[in-house]
């Protein structure tokens, strides 16, 4: 099994996380590609379609059956392309979903609705976005099918590597993936 690993945004937080993330995940699956952002070169802004379609080509490119870990603005990324049906993953791994619980209605809520991907979210009890609690029962407001909250052990928006490792080995357990 293949598996795109798609970080946050800032180059600070993402860069190293998503590299010791690709090597910790190694031991869980076949192919394991890193997103790595042209912004975090350039120190400019995100181009968000151009960021999204290099996530797509190589999703083209691996054929086949393929997991999808995001964090944060990943998740947006993610979401975008499977409502776009641009993807298709076999399940999905969620860390620092940025909902704001007291904020509009952002894009990736309206593209989270009816969603039923199998997807672990992992949000870390003080996270800035939004509380486990609440992500739960926005999801459900959302008509997602399918997922399973869990409490992170990182620190606000910081989501350790054991922590998706170990989603990880449990996805691939329940869905029979070696």
């Amino acid at each position: 099994m293949k598996v795109i690993a798609i970080p946050g945004n800032s180059k600070k937080s993402n860069e190293e996380w998503v590299v010791d993330l690709r090597e910790g995940l190694v031991s869980c699956f076949e192919n394991v590609e890193a997103i790595h952002y042209d912004h975090w070169k350039s120190n400019g802004e995100m181009d968000f379609e151009d960021e999204k379609e290099k996530v797509r080509r190589i999703l083209e490119n691996f054929g086949g059956d393929y997991v999808v870990i995001a964090k944060s603005i990943g998740i947006v990324v993610a979401m975008k392309l499977i409502k776009e049906r641009k993807a298709t993953p076999k399940y999905c791994i969620f860390a620092g979903c940025p909902i704001d619980e007291e904020g509009d209605v952002t894009e990736l809520e309206r593209n989270l609705e009816g969603y039923s991907i199998p997807t672990s979210f992992i949000q870390n009890s003080d996270e800035r976005f939004i509380k486990p609690e609440q992500l739960e029962k926005k999801l459900e407001e959302l008509g997602v099918k399918n997922f399973r909250v869990i409490s992170g052990k990182g620190e606000e928006h910081a989501y350790t590597v054991q922590e998706i490792v170990e989603a990880s080995q449990r996805m691939n357990q329940k869905y029979a993936i070696s």
